[in-house]
């Protein structure tokens, strides 16, 4: 007859705290090596935005356009150039093989009609479709998931209603709407966004004082061509991640993240390397700093950056401030 011996509790004890001091050692590893992946993600998302910006440019001579202002969607047949009040990311749509999506948008003449009916009309298709569709190429897996997201409930703020052109998305309706993770450069002086015209019948007579004011590539009803960018593709920013306080990532309650991802010209998806004589150093996402225009990201030590030469770069947070304003200026460092 033999005796098992059982697991004292001295012994049990130990192992689970072996079990444990492993865990301990290996989960920091296992998590640098899903930031890693995390990382590699978001720097090919930025790459293939990179490629369809310079595809856009290859088929119509000039960099996308950042359109009308924060209170414009895009249309389905305003072309590409000063006629699309959509912003960059609704642009490059067709050279991210998303045709269905660009077009899903309404017309000019549903938009006349929507107006001409005090933003009604049985003849207008909604803009909820165009607007509400998230796509992961747009998010960093380390910021937030891909989703849409709520529209600020605050009225005091008129974003109750996401744009001139969908009236349909709003609070009182729950419309949600995709955000993205990513500002293109508009430059390195006078930072600012606009609203743009009340309406389509106004836009011909409309100030369009961003379009002659800026140095970057795209921002209110641009047309830069690659030949315009003199200091060079490679020493110029195309598109780079963007900083925004964590406490804003899902609730839409923060103005540089309160409109959509295909708005026109807005700190939402427009961002700056400087303004003027302030330097907007790239920072890491950081609860209770707001910062709007900024690059950033949330990863630590840097960002990551798509050139106008289509190459993307991992810049860090500590880079030289002269070196940083001058990446966002296409003629800076050539005046």
């Amino acid at each position: 007859m033999f005796l098992r011996r059982a697991f004292t509790l001295v012994e049990l004890l130990v192992v689970i705290a072996i079990i444990g001091l492993l865990v301990a050692i290996l989960l920091p590893a296992i998590q640098a090596s899903r930031e890693a992946a995390r990382k590699t993600q978001c720097k090919n998302n930025l790459r293939q935005i990179g490629t369809a910006f310079l595809s856009h440019e290859s088929a119509h001579d000039f960099l996308p356009t950042s359109g009308w202002g924060y209170k414009w969607v895009g249309i389905a047949d305003g072309g590409f150039g000063e006629d699309q009040p959509g912003g960059w990311a609704y642009n490059i749509l067709p050279y991210l093989e998303e045709n269905a999506l660009h077009d899903a948008a309404m017309t000019t003449s549903e938009m006349e009609a929507m107006f001409n009916t005090f933003g009604g009309s049985d003849n207008v298709r909604s803009s909820i479709p165009a607007v509400s569709t998230a796509l992961a190429v747009f998010h960093c897996p380390t910021k937030r998931l891909v989703t849409t997201y709520p529209l600020d409930p605050d009225p005091s703020k008129d974003r109750h209603r996401l744009a001139n052109n969908a009236h349909d998305c709003s609070v009182a309706n729950g419309c949600t709407v995709a955000r993205g993770d990513y500002r293109v450069n508009s430059g390195s002086i006078g930072a600012r966004d606009s609203p743009g015209p009340a309406n389509q019948l106004l836009a011909k007579n409309f100030a369009w004082m961003l379009r002659h004011t800026q140095n970057g590539i795209s921002y209110q009803r641009s047309d830069v061509r690659i030949g315009q960018i003199t200091d060079g593709t490679s020493r110029t920013a195309m598109v780079g991640e963007k900083y925004l306080n964590p406490q804003f990532y899902e609730n839409g309650k923060y103005t540089a993240d309160d409109q959509c991802l295909f708005s026109g010209h807005d700190n939402d998806n427009n961002g700056y390397t400087a303004t003027d004589s302030a330097v907007y150093r790239p920072q890491q996402d950081h609860p209770g700093v707001n910062q709007s225009f900024y690059f950033g990201s949330a990863h630590a030590v840097g960002l990551h950056m798509a050139y106008c030469d289509g190459s993307v770069h991992f810049v860090e947070y500590e880079i030289d401030d002269e070196v940083w304003r001058v990446l966002g200026g296409r003629n800076d460092e050539t005046q």
